[in-house]
């Protein structure tokens, strides 16, 4: 044997070679443990974490119940506070007979009759489903329908106009407080359109419908009544969106978006649409103090109306994002940097999902509501947020934007 090749022996042990053992065929060698030192410490470390774990877990599970015994307070004084506020039944309401013919229908906050409708009641009549009428009894004697105008006049076609109907009455003292009943009533249900609904809360004055209607007066604009043809010049259907924007940002974002959509295209209905007003509000609030009032108007008017946002809208539409107003925020984005200069550009919003979309416009509505209306001058006076100039009319750019020397 050569003085190159390995001598072996066999020992209790193993293989050994040179005096060096060797790992046995198909064994590995044992990993070695942390230091009894380096055990102590990381136990130490992990019980430490659970007792943080723990501690933290008790504290939110304290908070949780603690509001949760809050909000079941607060929801046992509403009821207290409803019961006293509606008083006893028999004082408010009563129940009766009454002639159809006798009652008179209110065209000031009604839906619009549908015949149709109607007709299919009468030809099905059945007492059992008519169930009551609701119709307020007003100081001067006259019932007025409040619910169930379908329903009486299917009865007077099956059994002639003065049959007697029963009634739910109430005492209503003016017409505004029929309108907020007749609202009450039908709000919840599935035959109430928005439009018919709004006229009602209107008439009702109610606070943020009566907010949708001075906006919108302001800019020469009205809404679109229901049974009006829906390009009625200086009419906006999408009204909903506009109360949106008002609950959410306050009724100065509102006026952002139709005092710029009105220099642009006036009194065309084209241009009030939901999309438009949604995709131009949420831009308004996501670069608020980067922008020039003055740049949108002159993008917006160069396109060749507003039905070209259509086209523009559904190329930025992802499968991602599927809301049409992030869409059209997108592309009113794109128009801004167009033949912008670099350092100038506004960078594009995220496309995200529906849920966290949502929940960003929110964000920065609340953000925009407490810089314009909740935030004040140090005398306390006004708005300080009002010298920005993004929603008061005329081209004048907000603070940030005009310190911006070659801005255009």
């Amino acid at each position: 044997m050569s003085d190159k090749q390995t001598k072996y022996r066999l020992d209790r042990e193993g293989f050994v070679a040179n005096g060096e053992p060797v790992e046995r065929p198909g064994t590995t060698a044992p990993e070695k443990g942390p230091s009894p030192r380096e055990a102590y410490r990381l136990n130490a470390k992990a019980a430490r974490s659970a007792e943080v774990k723990a501690r933290r877990t008790a504290i939110i599970r304290a908070a949780v119940e603690k509001r949760k015994a809050e909000r079941d307070a607060e929801r046992a004084a509403a009821v207290v506070a409803a019961r006293e506020q509606a008083g006893e039944a028999r004082e408010v309401i009563e129940t009766g007979w009454a002639k159809a013919s006798d009652v008179v229908i209110p065209e000031e906050y009604q839906r619009v009759f549908d015949e149709n409708r109607a007709w299919g009641m009468a030809l099905a009549f059945s007492w059992r489903k008519f169930r009551s009428i609701d119709v307020n009894r007003r100081p001067d004697g006259t019932l007025a329908m409040v619910n169930g105008q379908h329903r009486t006049w299917a009865a007077q076609v099956v059994y002639g106009n003065d049959v007697e109907v029963p009634c739910t009455f109430t005492h209503a003292a003016t017409t505004v407080e029929e309108a907020d009943d007749f609202v009450g009533i039908n709000g919840d249900g599935r035959g109430l359109t928005y439009n018919a609904g709004f006229r009602a809360r209107v008439h009702a004055q109610n606070p943020v419908a009566l907010k949708v209607v001075l906006v919108l007066q302001e800019r020469g604009l009205r809404p679109l009544w229901p049974k009006e043809a829906v390009r009625t010049p200086a009419t906006v259907r999408a009204c909903r969106t506009i109360e949106y924007q008002i609950i959410q940002g306050g009724i100065s974002s509102a006026r952002a978006v139709l005092s710029i959509l009105h220099e642009v295209w006036a009194d065309n209905p084209e241009g009030y649409r939901d999309f438009i007003l949604a995709g131009l509000w949420q831009f308004l609030l996501r670069y608020d103090g980067m922008i020039r009032r003055d740049r949108i108007v002159k993008v917006l008017a160069s396109l060749e109306g507003p039905g070209v946002l259509d086209d523009l809208a559904a190329e930025n539409r992802t499968g991602i994002n599927s809301s049409i107003g992030a869409a059209a925020c997108l592309a009113v984005c794109a128009l801004y940097n167009h033949n912008e200069p670099t350092r100038f550009r506004l960078t594009p919003p995220p496309v995200e999902n529906v849920g966290r979309t949502t929940t960003e416009v929110k964000r920065l509505a609340r953000r925009w509501k407490q810089a314009h209306e909740e935030a004040h001058n140090g005398n306390g006076s006004a708005p300080g947020a009002r010298a920005s100039g993004v929603w008061a009319p005329g081209s004048q750019p907000p603070h940030a934007a005009r310190r911006r020397e070659t801005a255009v």
